[in-house]
């Protein structure tokens, strides 16, 4: 199991009653439905320590590219690019929202874009435990590719009758794809 996955093959196992002899393409498909679900969220939402080197945006709020937030260990505020013990930001000079990873400081405001990467935040986001409707979002995604690849035609999207002509639901189906959209950062 890669440590960004959705779900586990015990899990899809035990719900799907899957054999062992399937743990190997099933695994596959699992990393290759997180990788995607990953691409339509727009974001990782399994608890992971991250380090972001960005632009400054000349206001006094910064959001994080990764949400929610469990902890931030470290700001930075470097012009000179160096992020040493001089220019880290004590963390009683700004406030975290942590639901939606935005950094708020208190006394000033982070650099104007034209100073480079000027800020390194050091921290954690993501969630302790895969929210259920995730997994089940995987699960059937997981479920959805086993029976197209081993298969071949399940998942068929639509069919006419008289003209032949048969198109298949791909990767994600419309129920999962509509459950990973719904975790996507809201414009701000």
């Amino acid at each position: 199991m890669a440590g960004t996955d959705l779900i586990t093959w015990e899990q899809v196992k035990s719900i799907l009653s899957m054999q062992d002899e399937d743990q190997t393409t099933t695994q596959f498909i699992i990393s290759s439905v997180s990788e995607q679900a990953r691409g339509i969220m727009g974001r990782n939402i399994v608890l992971d320590s991250l380090e972001e080197v960005r632009h400054g945006t000349g206001l006094s709020t910064l959001l994080l590219e990764e949400y929610p937030v469990k902890t931030v260990s470290a700001l930075y505020i470097d012009t000179g690019y160096q992020y040493g013990a001089e220019s880290l930001i004590d963390q009683t000079d700004y406030f975290v929202n942590k639901k939606i990873g935005q950094i708020e400081l208190f006394w000033r405001t982070f650099p104007k874009r034209n100073f480079g990467r000027s800020v390194k935040i050091v921290y954690e986001a993501g969630f302790d435990t895969v929210p259920a409707d995730i997994q089940q979002a995987a699960l059937e995604s997981v479920r959805w590719n086993y029976d197209r690849i081993l298969y071949d035609g399940i998942g068929v999207k639509n069919e006419k009758a008289e003209g032949v002509s048969k198109s298949f639901e791909v990767r994600i189906p419309t129920n999962a794809r509509e459950i990973f959209q719904s975790y996507k950062r809201p414009n701000v």
